[in-house]
């Protein structure tokens, strides 16, 4: 996921915004501190996690959550891991996984 300071850089198939469709649309995205988001101070250089209720076209969103490298969020519709930030990379962006994951089972003795 690159950020939105970044959209000029990115191509074709690069994510900036990844929306999780549900009973309320939930929302991933890379808060880069760049550009025109060179001011945040909030959850800068950090993967943001937020939503808003389905429908329309356009509505206030409720942040859930800042994340890092290492971080899972299992509250959302799917889990959100985010497995990598790298900023020394030009575009800077953030290596997320979202979906369903079940705990890794203990291994058993027979």
């Amino acid at each position: 996921v690159y950020g939105i300071a970044d959209y000029g850089s990115t191509g074709t198939g690069d994510t900036v915004i990844v929306q999780i469709p549900g009973t309320e649309d939930w929302y991933v995205s890379f808060n880069r501190q760049l550009g025109i988001n060179s001011g945040t101070r909030e959850g800068k250089n950090q993967v943001l996690v937020h939503k808003r209720p389905t429908g329309g076209t356009y509505g206030a969103s409720t942040l859930m959550t800042k994340m890092n490298t290492g971080d899972t969020y299992t509250n959302a519709t799917l889990d959100i891991i985010v497995n990598a930030i790298d900023l020394s990379t030009d575009p800077a962006f953030a290596s997320v996984t979202i979906g369903n994951f079940s705990p890794t089972k203990s291994p058993t003795n027979s």
